[in-house]
């Protein structure tokens, strides 16, 4: 998952914001672990098409596949965008093998 961390009117999302997102939100739909990934980012606003570079997180999270994984995935994408204000949440799923 594809996260911005910087709201429509320019302030930044802070650590402490992300990581009560996480612990709020996350963690309990995953508690078995994930990863997060510092990044930088650059996305086309959907109405002005302005180009916007921006800090960023990925959220990887590598599950076995089941039923209700899309659904945990929409709960996280529509708090978040909500909580933030964000027109979106990246999403790539691929399936793979994963061992613990």
């Amino acid at each position: 998952m594809l996260f911005g961390l910087s709201r429509p009117d320019g302030t930044p999302v802070t650590e402490k914001e992300w990581q009560d997102f996480l612990a709020e939100v996350v963690t309990p739909l995953f508690p078995n672990g994930f990863s997060v990934i510092n990044a930088s980012g650059q996305w086309q606003d959907r109405m002005s098409h302005r180009i916007t570079h921006e800090d960023s997180r990925l959220l990887w999270i590598a599950t076995p596949e089941n039923r209700d994984l899309g659904h945990r995935m929409a709960i996280i994408r529509d708090a978040y965008k909500a909580r933030f204000q964000q027109q979106s949440v990246g999403l790539l799923i691929q399936a793979g093998c994963e061992a613990f």
